[in-house]
């Protein structure tokens, strides 16, 4: 069983908003403002992966669980350079990670990154979204398969297994294992 804590560290002056509008001339019109706090989306996406490689999430507050999995949010941000037929929407996620232990000892800690591109002839609200949900797809996919962080999860995992198992019974079957007798007579 898994906790997962998200410590917001982006630059204090870009938190209000993921991003900013600027006209052809690259002058700043207008903010992007995120429709929902993005450590809740990414808390959100990480939850929803770890379930479904098949691990039990906890909330933080519940004392019950025996790892956290830890994202100091460094970067959650879009951007766009306007050239001259197109305009590239660019979705970045910076985070590190770290994986703690019960005793808040740290297991492993990385760094992990994601950038996501898409080009385009008009650059909507929804441009700027779908470029953030491709970094946080591509940025949860990098998470999710680093092998060292993928380790310290299934270790923890194995590690709240052995003490929740029994240990077996006389001659090494566990009574549930023993087969079933079945007398033909």
């Amino acid at each position: 069983m898994f906790a997962i804590q998200i410590d917001d560290q982006r630059d204090t002056n870009e938190r209000d908003r993921v991003g900013n509008k600027r006209n052809g001339f690259g002058t700043i019109t207008a903010s992007v403002k995120a429709n929902q706090d993005v450590t809740l989306v990414l808390r959100e996406a990480l939850k929803t992966e770890l379930e479904n490689n098949g691990h039990n999430v906890r909330p933080l507050q519940d004392a019950n669980f025996n790892a956290t999995v830890h994202v100091l949010l460094k970067k959650y941000w879009s951007d766009l350079t306007i050239r001259f037929f197109e305009i590239q929407m660019v979705g970045t996620i910076n985070g590190d990670v770290e994986i703690l232990d019960a005793q808040n000892e740290r297991l492993v800690s990385k760094p992990i990154s994601s950038t996501y591109v898409e080009s385009r002839q008009i650059a909507t609200d929804g441009a700027f979204e779908s470029v953030l949900n491709g970094a946080l797809l591509e940025f949860i996919r990098n998470l999710a398969r680093d092998p060292s962080i993928v380790n310290a999860l299934q270790s923890m995992q194995r590690e709240k297994i052995a003490d929740v198992v029994p240990p077996p019974a006389a001659g090494g079957i566990r009574t549930e294992d023993r087969p079933e007798r079945h007398d033909d007579t």
